[in-house]
């Protein structure tokens, strides 16, 4: 159990590399240096979202509304650390 809880860490933990990846390249996308319909981002960016935006999705109704920043990454992110640091290493702490 304890080998699947750290495999499960290192999921959240490369899920965060992700999510950090998905925010700077919606970055790059709004500053127009590079277009969204690139065919070579074009692939990148909806594997990017088919794996982040289903939670972000859940997450932005109960953001406040900052019109041009998305606050929804910041506090997955968050969730991410708390279930990694809290939740998991609590289990694994208890097991051994």
């Amino acid at each position: 159990m304890v080998r699947f809880l750290e495999f499960l860490k290192q999921i959240i933990h490369l899920y965060q590399i992700v999510l950090i990846v998905t925010v700077i390249l919606s970055w790059i996308f709004a500053s127009g240096r590079i277009s969204r319909y690139d065919p070579r981002l074009r692939s990148v960016m909806q594997a990017l979202d088919a794996v982040t935006e289903p939670f972000l999705k859940r997450i932005r109704p109960w953001m406040p509304n900052t019109a041009p920043l998305d606050l929804a990454p910041l506090a997955l992110w968050f969730l991410c650390i708390f279930i990694d640091t809290v939740i998991i290493d609590n289990l694994i702490d208890q097991l051994r």
